[in-house]
């Protein structure tokens, strides 16, 4: 699915992180589980995790039966665990990010993991001087979206994610929406939330980008 003509050339991106930025489905999938029997909860399957996780995390948490006494504990330590644990860059990541660096297009992160493990990751892969800011933990990506919209006006602003909620709070906030397939969420519920374009690589949004400098 291609971007209408009218809004193709990103001039501000905007990445979800993980799943996104980081290709660490096998991270996330056992630092949960680590924590789900800490907490006596059951287990997830890879393919359980991928269906039932959603955002926030605090909801993914009480529908994976952690007590509602220990779920903010438990989201802080699934933030912490995870940034002691290394994890590839998703395909085309790097690409993408030196390619904005090179056309002066400002990248931001907003996420709904604590900051300090997107720091962590970036710091480890040598890319955190190619992001501008970082925003998390988010509740509620719409509200930031939005916001970014009202001052960026309409048109070149995309967010990208791997998850429904990323790809609804991109449309709601009138952004270009970019589903990454290979993510937390299975292709097909990607698609059915019919984002301006589906990718299955970073790389794939070098055209939509600026050679240079304008």
């Amino acid at each position: 699915m291609n971007v209408p003509t009218k809004r193709m050339a990103i001039h501000k991106l905007i990445l979800d992180w993980n799943g996104t930025v980081m290709a660490d489905l096998d991270r996330s999938w056992h630092v949960t589980n680590l924590l789900l029997t800490d907490v006596g909860a059951p287990p997830l399957t890879l393919a359980q995790f991928q269906e039932r996780f959603t955002l926030p995390m605090a909801r993914f948490f009480a529908d994976v039966a952690v007590p509602a006494y220990r779920i903010a504990d438990v989201e802080r330590r699934w933030s912490e665990l995870s940034a002691t644990k290394q994890a590839p860059l998703a395909p085309g990541a790097r690409a993408l990010l030196e390619r904005c660096r090179l056309a002066d297009v400002e990248v931001g992160v907003l996420t709904g993991a604590d900051p300090a493990l997107i720091r962590a990751d970036a710091q480890h892969h040598g890319i955190d001087s190619m992001l501008a800011w970082v925003d998390g933990p988010s509740l509620d990506k719409r509200h930031v979206l939005a916001a970014i919209a009202e001052r960026n006006g309409e048109g070149g602003v995309a967010y990208v994610g791997d998850t429904t909620h990323d790809i609804s709070s991109a449309q709601s906030a009138g952004l270009i929406s970019v589903g990454v397939l290979g993510g937390y969420t299975p292709e097909q519920r990607i698609r059915a939330a019919e984002p301006d374009v589906v990718i299955d690589a970073l790389s794939s949004l070098l055209p939509y980008i600026p050679a240079t400098k304008s």
